[in-house]
């Protein structure tokens, strides 16, 4: 998939799983794996890499979600803070969000 501006993001969320698939535990490797599932579209859709891992990107995929709504690019948000969620449970303020914007 090329989204308009220019975005790869089939070509990307590749190499990102190539990259998880030969060093799961690389800590780099594992922000990689996020960033992937959340590029890769909605959780549960087959694409981006295993969710198994034990990424400590839980604070960064926020970040995401957040910036991705400033942008009005609402279903990247969602799809940050799913992911998120995938990873933590224990995300009230983060259930509340999405929730709110699935509301709208």
């Amino acid at each position: 998939m090329q989204v308009a501006d220019g975005r790869q993001l089939d070509e990307a969320v590749a190499h990102l799983e190539a990259a998880y698939r030969a060093d799961p535990a690389y800590t780099t490797t594992q922000q990689g794996a996020g960033s992937g599932l959340h590029l890769g579209g909605p959780p549960g859709s087959g694409r981006g890499p295993v969710t198994r891992c034990a990424c400590e990107i839980v604070e960064e995929l926020n970040v995401w979600g957040w910036w991705w709504g400033t942008q009005g690019e609402s279903e990247w948000a969602a799809n940050a803070y799913r992911v998120s969620l995938l990873l933590r449970l224990e995300q009230p303020a983060i259930r509340e969000v999405l929730a709110a914007m699935q509301a709208d």
